[in-house]
């Protein structure tokens, strides 16, 4: 009786540690799932054409990978199974299509909170490279004999095709239709040269 409790209390725990490592077998196959379909996703972004890549991440692959190595001389490190190629990817997408970071998880499968932390740590080594990244414009000096910037000292320069929201008094509003002729009753958006200065 005694030696029958044993091989069945033996069988028990047999079962439970067999049990135990297929568990674990099954985690460690689907994380490595998980990381597969992340090495994908990312080459069907950056993997396979320049057209894709700017599709998805407003840029072609060259000037994807300088940024990458600019982030990556500036401070951004790959941590965990999480490279910098990675990171840079979820943020510009991310900044491409205005999508939330539960969408990102879902398509790299991470959480929420990795993706903010990672689109956070990559926002801000971008925001320190703004001296690098962008040029200050030399406003037209006062002395300037060039015909078609004289009229223009202490300006920076022109948008061209900017919309900005304004009302139009009605008989003014012929000067301000946009190229394409469109105008409208309340506010207008109109279009033109718009100069800001210093």
């Amino acid at each position: 009786m005694k030696l029958r409790f044993m091989f069945i209390v033996m069988c028990f725990l047999l079962i439970m540690l067999i049990r135990r490592h297929n568990e674990r077998k099954m985690i460690h196959s689907r994380t490595f799932q998980f990381h597969v379909t992340r090495l994908q996703y990312l080459d069907s972004i950056i993997g396979n054409s320049d057209i894709q890549c700017v599709n998805q991440l407003r840029m072609d692959r060259r000037t994807f990978g300088l940024l990458c190595e600019l982030l990556r001389s500036r401070g951004l490190k790959a941590s965990g199974s999480l490279d910098v190629e990675e990171q840079v990817c979820m943020f510009l997408h991310t900044l491409s299509h205005h999508v939330k970071n539960r969408t990102i998880g879902s398509m790299v499968f991470r959480s929420g909170e990795t993706v903010s932390r990672y689109f956070n740590s990559a926002l801000n080594r971008v925001l320190r490279l703004h001296n690098v990244l962008l040029r200050v414009p030399d406003p037209v000096p006062e002395n300037c004999t060039d015909e078609r910037w004289k009229w223009f000292k202490n300006c920076l320069g022109a948008l061209d095709g900017t919309y900005i929201r304004v009302y139009v008094p009605e008989n003014d509003k012929p000067r301000y239709r946009t190229r394409k002729g469109m105008e409208s009753g309340g506010p207008s958006h109109t279009t033109g040269n718009k100069i800001g200065s210093r």
